[in-house]
């Protein structure tokens, strides 16, 4: 087994501790709690994107491993995590169109304005645009530096030159380049289409204004489901992030003496974004394993926990 491989397990294991330390523990989650008797309308809706949320979950597990088995030389596995992220996507969506009227009184109505920024997790959120903006530059660089292997396949090897007697020259594969970015972009672009659709159909669905104790639980829902879309696509971004610095890493332990030093630190440079990336689809998993009551706390929300005795 080579040190790269070892230094990755080592550290992926410190990291997901470490994760689970700093972000499970600490963070306190609030029940979506209510009077049931009162508001049935609130339990439905509750208990849909509970289920739906579940049955992503078990789907997607489904799909990352059925994707594995498919798809030339382990393109299937390159797209599972995309494959994975759209599933829980979907299921946000499917469940804000079930319950899309759950939340409305009849003849009953309230003037409000809601805005999808306040419902995103703003850290993770800007942590999923560092994560997709990086992973464009990679592909970018990886489809550039891409050569074709020995049966043809454009854009699946690596080449590179050394010095010797003379010139000699070298190659390995598999390498990210446009035999595996070209699909993989194109996933995480439809991923981030239906991650926007799937948010503003959420922040969109109508609901009774007039009621604060709806108003309050709704935006619990609504903030529940943002969260879970954004850590989906993060998932996404993050886990293919990933998997393209594990190829790219093998700079590192593939080239020879003599081979330029930009190589090798490209190769290490993979090795570190490769980890961080890592630490942020365990960021993600736990968000959506253990969604967060992130809510808006609101004047409604602070009546409620007086009320009831209730603390975050």
């Amino acid at each position: 087994m080579t040190p790269i491989p070892i230094i990755l397990v080592i550290v992926s294991s410190v990291a997901f501790f470490l994760a689970v330390v700093l972000i499970v523990i600490p963070r306190r989650r609030r029940l979506v709690s209510f009077a049931d008797r009162d508001f049935p309308q609130l339990v439905r809706l509750r208990n849909v994107t509970t289920a739906a949320r579940v049955i992503a979950l078990v789907v997607g597990l489904i799909a990352v491993v059925l994707m594995t088995t498919v798809g030339p030389i382990g393109m299937g596995l390159l797209l599972a995590p995309a494959v994975f992220a759209g599933t829980q996507m979907v299921a946000t969506l499917v469940a804000d169109l079930i319950s899309r009227d759950t939340a409305r009184t009849p003849g009953a109505a309230g003037l409000e304005v809601r805005r999808v920024r306040s419902y995103l997790p703003r850290a993770l959120g800007g942590a999923t645009a560092i994560t997709l903006t990086v992973l464009t530059g990679v592909l970018i660089w990886t489809t550039a530096m891409g050569s074709s292997d020995d049966m043809g396949r454009a854009g699946r090897s690596f080449s590179y030159s050394y010095a010797c007697d003379g010139v000699c020259e070298g190659s390995f594969s598999p390498w990210p380049g446009s035999f595996y970015s070209v699909p993989l972009a194109t996933g995480l672009l439809l991923l981030v289409t239906l991650a926007v659709a799937a948010v503003v159909i959420t922040v969109r669905r109508p609901r009774d204004a007039s009621k604060p104790e709806i108003v309050r639980v709704d935006d619990l829902v609504r903030t529940r489901s943002a969260e879970s879309v954004v850590a989906a696509l993060g998932l996404g971004g993050a886990a293919s992030l990933a998997a393209i610095c594990v190829l790219t890493s093998r700079l590192v332990v593939s080239t020879v003496d003599g081979v330029s030093i930009d190589l090798l630190i490209a190769g290490w440079t993979a090795v570190v974004v490769g980890l961080a990336a890592f630490a942020m689809s365990v960021w993600c998993v736990v968000v959506l394993m253990l969604p967060g009551a992130r809510a808006l706390h609101s004047e409604s929300d602070a009546m409620h926990e007086a009320a009831t005795g209730a603390t975050p």
